[in-house]
């Protein structure tokens, strides 16, 4: 018999999209539906197949979504039994309009939505999940707004009919020509074009098919940075017993520091995150709010010393850009003063910069920490991807921030290059499996 079913589908971005599949004809395909509703994977129960929050935590749109559900799984039915009573042959095309008119029914008939109305609602469904719109909702947020500036400042309606790769070429050299950084250039095109790519999965406009070369911003690799095992020695040693402030938001950067865990995890511990093996020995457990995989390994000496301090809570809660703030005067108090040189672009002009290190500081500077200093003290690539949760090569060594001269040192004092016995050992067998390192790394 023929039944109505929904799952989560992951994009290409963060978001977890509830996706309807109804196979009504016997030996034929699954029909599948985007159904404009977002879940994250937490909150989904894949055996009822609706939004069911954890116990003590609170989804204010959890009884809409469901009922939307419900709306659609009902109408679905209704409609094959139609069909199947005046023995009318149904379509994807039929189902795909039933459902449109049953769930958009506030909003104009497919092929009537212009492209900035489908962007408003695209964003409205965005802001309406849980912990979404601190995140990734941001960047579309302020991808529409450049659009709709773009729009009025070039005449240019940028409706589905408009959109071509001219177009987008134009959209890209305007952002440019805001001297925008290269990198920030490229997340709102690649935050744009992930909007067309579903608008076309959606089908929205019929005569709207996205093209894979459009859009396309060259990402440059940033200078970041991170610390050194002597200058987290420094930070911790900072004598804050009459700030109470400023040491929660050392201790609980420290703690992003000795686990690797982004800010948005390891801003939020709690006792449900940790749990005990089968030697009682404290692990972390937990799913990354990011993307939603599962984070568990053993927790280390140092977070742990620092999580009995706070009954294994968080230090303190707080925004990501008031803790960036704090953070450089942490990193001025502790004289982590190192020259660090960057490169910045200034109307067009690649330049290089210098300042101490304690202004490039910032919450995500803590996931780096972890990464270089595990692969700084041998730990095996492999071993440091499973706790970063990096799936690969490529994104992993994005973290991996040693200086040219810190490289050089390496080279230097690296068994290989030495000879002798263990020529080769140790630090060249911690690669001996990683085909798809960057030879750049293997050092």
């Amino acid at each position: 018999m023929a039944a109505v079913h929904f799952y989560l589908k992951r994009s290409k971005g963060a978001e977890f999209h509830i996706v309807l599949s109804f196979i009504y004809q016997k030996r034929g395909k699954p029909f599948r539906f985007y159904t404009n509703l977002y879940s994250p994977p937490d909150y989904w129960d894949s055996k009822k197949e609706r939004v069911s929050p954890p116990t003590k935590k609170r989804f204010d749109q959890a009884v809409e979504i469901n009922n939307t559900l419900v709306k659609l799984q009902t109408g679905t039915m209704r409609l094959k039994l139609r069909f199947d009573d005046e023995r009318k042959v149904l379509t994807d095309e039929i189902l795909k309009n039933e459902l449109e008119a049953l769930r958009f029914n506030d909003r104009p008939k497919s092929g009537q939505t212009t492209f900035l109305q489908y962007f408003e609602q695209f964003v409205e469904a965005k802001t309406s999940v849980p912990n979404y719109v601190k995140n990734s909702a941001k960047a579309y947020i302020t991808t529409l707004k450049h659009v709709r500036e773009y729009a009025k400042d070039t005449g240019s309606k940028f409706d589905f009919p408009d959109i071509n790769r001219a177009l987008l070429e134009g959209f890209i050299k305007y952002l440019q020509g805001k001297d925008f950084q290269p990198n920030h250039v490229q997340k709102i095109a690649s935050t744009l074009k992930t909007v067309l790519r579903i608008a076309d999965q959606e089908e929205i406009s019929p005569n709207f098919k996205l093209k894979s070369e459009w859009l396309f911003a060259q990402r440059e690799e940033t200078d970041a940075t991170y610390l050194k095992k002597k200058e987290l020695e420094k930070l911790e040693n900072i004598d804050l017993a009459t700030n109470p402030r400023l040491e929660r938001v050392r201790d609980l950067f420290l703690i992003g520091c000795y686990t690797g865990l982004r800010f948005s995890d390891y801003s939020v511990l709690n006792p449900n995150c940790f749990a005990k093996d089968e030697e009682g020995k404290i692990k972390l457990s937990l799913r990354a709010k990011k993307t939603g995989s599962p984070v568990t390994y053993p927790l280390f000496p140092n977070a742990e010393r620092i999580l009995v301090k706070y009954d294994f809570h968080s230090p303190v809660r707080i925004s990501n850009a008031k803790m960036n703030e704090y953070l450089k005067e942490l990193g001025q108090m502790a004289e982590i003063d190192e020259p660090f040189t960057y490169s910045k672009r200034v109307k067009g002009e690649r330049k290089s910069l210098t300042c101490p290190k304690w202004q490039k500081i910032s919450t995500h500077t803590a996931r780096r920490t972890f990464a270089t200093n595990a692969m700084a003290g041998g730990v095996p690539v492999e071993l440091i991807m499973h706790m970063t949760g990096h799936k690969n090569m490529v994104d992993f060594f994005k973290y991996i921030r040693f200086t040219h001269d810190e490289k050089n040192l390496r080279i230097k004092n690296h068994p290989y290059f030495i000879g002798g016995e263990n020529r080769g050992k140790p630090e060249a067998s911690r690669h001996e499996n990683d085909k798809n390192v960057p030879n750049k790394w293997l050092l």
